[in-house]
């Protein structure tokens, strides 16, 4: 009813495939099974998240920012997160959903200052 998918016979087989519509229904439940790979051993990387999205697309601001801490990132100013995991394919993802990715900019970085090292260290919980 919703149109969501289309359904066609062929040669005794049925094929059913996902409409435009359909192909978003999906890709927007695919964001609450985003999830962010944790390697085994950290490689001593920082994966940084960086964004500047405008108050008139502030409820796709906040609910980016919502995401990120679902993801495990943690703020390390106010629109800046951090993971010592690999996440640039999750959040440009997450980004396109939701029609903020020319507001983001993903970067990963060998070291931070020393308190700021000390406190994600701890934060994750890394040796």
């Amino acid at each position: 009813k919703l149109k969501w998918v289309t359904v066609v016979r062929r040669d005794h087989h049925t094929v059913i495939t996902l409409s435009p519509e359909g192909r978003k229904v999906a890709l927007r439940y695919a964001l609450d099974e985003v999830e962010i790979e944790k390697p085994f051993r950290w490689d001593g990387n920082w994966h940084m998240v960086m964004f500047d999205v405008p108050n008139e697309h502030r409820v796709a601001r906040n609910a980016f920012r919502t995401r990120l801490k679902r993801l495990g990132l943690v703020s390390l100013q106010e629109s800046v997160w951090i993971s010592p995991f690999p996440c640039r394919d999750e959040v440009r993802f997450l980004a396109h959903m939701l029609g903020v990715e020319g507001y983001v900019k993903t970067m990963t970085v060998s070291s931070l200052d020393d308190h700021d090292t000390v406190k994600m260290k701890e934060v994750f919980a890394i040796r």
